[in-house]
């Protein structure tokens, strides 16, 4: 599609991102704590220096989005000690609701980390309209990703997938991307950990 670029993710973007996280991740744990809790995630990952949020346009419309940072285990701590108190604020229903599942999306990089294999770095999430699927713009965002991590002197990067998830896993092994792990961030859902360099 040539009317669509990949730039950047600002501030501007973060309504957008986390409206498209909700709808089209829907069956993640993150978009259950609500759009406000993914505005004030995404709203960390576009300020942290060692993280990347990237957009898809169709002229002023986002269209897709990627994530990725260059330590899941960093991020996360700044994510707490920045921003615990308004994350808080944006997901308690969600965290009420679901505090098993909190505490192992917590302990999430404990569990994907545990291996010395596996990379620091990861691609968090990836989301592109149903209307814009199937014309290549979820590999651009893989490989704008991967081209900044390049940039970063990144060269191992990792990504967690529900292991019944076939249409997400077919996107990262085209990308270069091998299966390394199968664990289960959420007790009794397996996911695959596919690492890309």
């Amino acid at each position: 599609m040539p009317d669509i670029t990949i730039a950047p993710g600002a501030a501007r973007d973060v309504d957008a991102v986390a409206r498209l996280h909700a709808q089209l991740l829907a069956d993640s744990f993150l978009a259950t704590l609500g759009e406000r809790f993914l505005r004030v995630l995404y709203r960390r990952i576009a300020r942290d220096r060692a993280s990347t949020l990237l957009v898809a346009r169709r002229g002023p419309d986002v269209i897709g989005f990627i994530a990725g940072t260059e330590n899941t285990k960093q991020l996360y701590r700044d994510f707490i000690r920045r921003d615990a108190v308004r994350a808080v604020a944006a997901a308690g229903p969600g965290l009420v609701r679901n505090p098993r599942a909190t505490l192992e999306t917590l302990r999430y990089d404990a569990v994907a980390g545990s291996s010395s294999d596996l990379p620091a770095a990861e691609l968090l999430a990836l989301a592109v309209r149903p209307s814009a699927r199937g014309r290549g713009v979820g590999a651009r965002l893989v490989a704008a990703l991967q081209e900044d991590f390049g940039a970063r002197r990144v060269s191992r990067a990792r990504v967690t997938v529900a292991a019944d998830n076939t249409a997400a896993l077919a996107v990262y092994v085209r990308c270069g991307y091998v299966r390394a792990a199968r664990i289960e961030v959420h007790r009794g859902r397996a996911s695959e950990v596919l690492v890309w360099g």
